[in-house]
């Protein structure tokens, strides 16, 4: 999938957290200035959180809110230098709770697909545009694929 512009990338952001419900995960990679805390962001804006200013927790690691869905963690592992470290912080715990969104979680992507999640990387191409790739471990989150996929084709 692409997206051509900012408001495009949020328009799709804003819908998946339109279609998330609790238990769900949103793994989000791709590199630095890709887009995911923006694309975050808008996830967040969907998921009902009326907060003016919501942030990257690059150096608290998680940021926690409150949706109308429930709780929402919104974890940043850049600074984690191994899965141990996530485990000590009871990160995974967390994925039975709520809903969460994990930017950089390339080093516990074995243990979330236990629990499932939706893996998104994005890929800048150009200033605006993003090429943005799914996959889906999970029954939950493989329906949660099927939805976002039929929605970009109307």
């Amino acid at each position: 999938m692409k997206t051509y512009s900012l408001s495009q990338t949020n328009w799709l952001g804003y819908r998946l957290g339109k279609l998330l419900q609790p238990p769900a995960c949103l793994a989000l990679s791709g590199e630095l200035g890709a887009g995911k805390t923006c694309l975050a962001q808008a996830v967040m804006r969907g998921l009902g959180i009326e907060q003016d200013y919501l942030t990257s927790p690059t150096y608290t690691i998680v940021n926690q809110y409150q949706s109308p869905k429930g709780p929402v963690f919104h974890c940043d592992l850049y600074r984690l230098a191994q899965a141990r470290q996530v485990e000590e912080l009871g990160l995974l715990e967390q994925l039975e709770t709520g809903i969460t969104l994990i930017e950089w979680p390339e080093i516990i992507l074995p243990q979330l697909a236990e629990a499932g999640f939706l893996h998104i990387k994005l890929e800048p191409e150009g200033a605006q545009q993003r090429r943005i790739s799914f996959s889906a471990y999970g029954r939950r989150h493989r329906q949660i694929l099927e939805r976002i996929t039929q929605e970009g084709k109307k």
